[in-house]
């Protein structure tokens, strides 16, 4: 019986070995990946007319362009758009190349209603990216508001506070992950800060 496994062990041990030089070495480039760059966080009196700063590289030419939301942008498929800014926003720029390879990046953009208003220093977010729940303290007195915009200008949650705690947790968790808008209302003041959910 020894001699029988012997021989198909030899065997196998010499037609591996064989198959094992006859490999060959492929050595495969990737294309170049593109970048995208909206621009750095802003903000502005509300109703203002700006232009994005977007800016894009790499990848394979040509190169295409796309801004969301964009409301208020008469041309959404250049880097750097004008844009009427009416509420504030968050504007992401896809970047898309000849390969259909797609990035992104987003800015935003905060708005004041006048020379008053809200310092975002007055506020901490905490954990910023949220996964399940986001916590926010504040040093407000009375009633004031809450809203969380998506980064297609849709309020996807909208909580009034009586500003007895000052501490608040929204449950964030149930929302696609990705940035959003957290703006903090009370009369005339405002301030937005940019939040992402994961």
């Amino acid at each position: 019986m020894r001699k029988h496994l012997f021989f198909p062990l030899i065997f196998s041990f010499v037609c591996c070995s064989a198959f094992a030089q006859n490999a060959i070495t492929l050595n495969v480039t990737p294309p170049p990946v593109p970048t995208a760059d909206a621009g750095a966080d802003t903000n502005v009196l509300i109703g203002s007319l700006i232009v994005l700063q977007g800016n894009a590289g790499g990848g394979t030419a040509p190169l295409t362009y796309q801004w969301s939301p964009s409301l208020n942008m008469p041309n959404s498929t250049i880097l750097t758009p004008s844009v009427n800014v009416v509420q504030p926003t968050v504007f992401t720029l896809t970047v898309t190349d000849a390969n259909n390879c797609v990035v992104t990046d987003s800015v935003f953009v905060d708005v004041f209603m006048s020379t008053e208003r809200f310092n975002a220093s007055m506020f901490r977010l905490f954990p910023n990216p949220a996964k399940d729940i986001l916590t926010i303290e504040h040093p407000l007195e009375g009633e004031f508001e809450v809203k969380l915009t998506n980064v297609l200008g849709q309020v996807v949650l909208s909580q009034m506070n009586s500003g007895q705690s000052k501490t608040l947790q929204l449950e964030v968790g149930k929302f696609p992950s990705g940035p959003y808008m957290l703006s903090i209302l009370q009369g005339s003041h405002q301030v937005s800060m940019k939040v992402v959910v994961q």
